[in-house]
């Protein structure tokens, strides 16, 4: 070989090597590239993320949910609901659900106001809640039966960040004694095939019992709770320290519902 061929040779292998020296290097900073976007990117997803996560616990944490529940006094249960927003921003395309554990119950919705001035029932149809408001809606719960069981009011909105469903959920109870109607009588009419002793406060009497300021609880007292066909009597007993408390006798010809009223009693004088 010639030496002009040589060099030739040495010429190509060299321009080769350094062909590949930058093909090296140019695919290594294409994949530090690739690897710096990845990372930032999964990085503001991260943080969207993050930011979405916030504003959905700021709204769970502040779009309130209180009821209150009254005796209507013919079987029927008052509810008054209320729906606070005590954010800085307002809760759009806000609704709502109510769900029982029975399909013995009937809803039937009265007034419905944001801040005292009238509105849609957000059962029905979507509202919009301004920031610092709040929402207030009558609903007459109507049982078929005496019956007990829990229900869940759920409200859901769609979070600004992504547009997700946002949901608040809110449990309650429909109670024996808030179906039952109370009234003062002179004298027993049950039959008493069970009767069952309690000891309660005069003031869980009074407040259970809807036993109006103007009247005393005294001795032989008796207070007829009943619907329908069922009745239940509670007789005051005796007073006892200091007039705090009260011995109290249930009695009822159906031992069943005498004693899940006596477990509801029995749990709501402790709550």
């Amino acid at each position: 070989m010639s030496d002009n061929e040589e060099n030739k040779t040495v010429s190509i292998n060299d321009i080769r090597k350094g062909l590949e020296s930058t093909t090296e290097q140019v695919q290594s900073s294409f994949d530090s590239i690739y690897s710096t976007l990845l990372r930032s990117l999964e990085n503001n997803v991260q943080m969207t993320q993050a930011m979405n996560n916030m504003v959905v616990h700021m709204y769970q944490t502040n779009v309130r949910i209180e009821t209150k529940l009254e005796p209507a006094g013919n079987g029927s249960i008052h509810l008054t609901l209320h729906v606070q927003n005590k954010t800085q921003f307002p809760v759009l395309s806000l609704k709502g659900s109510i769900q029982f554990e029975s399909d013995k119950i009937d809803l039937e919705y009265h007034t419905a106001s944001i801040m005292n001035d009238s509105c849609h029932n957000l059962f029905e149809q979507s509202i919009h809640l301004p920031s610092q408001s709040h929402y207030t809606q009558s609903i007459e719960i109507k049982p078929k039966d005496l019956i007990q069981c829990n229900g869940l009011i759920s409200l859901s909105f769609p979070s600004p960040g992504n547009n997700e469903l946002v949901h608040i959920n809110h449990r309650l109870g429909i109670y024996l004694i808030d179906q039952l109607v109370k009234d003062l009588v002179t004298s027993s009419i049950v039959s008493t095939t069970h009767r069952v002793h309690r000891r309660y406060t005069i003031a869980f009497i009074r407040h259970i019992l809807s036993i109006p300021p103007i009247h005393g609880i005294y001795p032989r007292m008796i207070i007829s709770l009943h619907l329908n066909n069922y009745t239940i009597e509670a007789e005051i007993m005796e007073l006892c320290e200091q007039s705090v408390y009260a011995q109290v006798d249930f009695m009822s010809e159906d031992e069943a519902l005498l004693m899940k009223l006596l477990h509801e009693l029995d749990v709501l004088s402790t709550s």
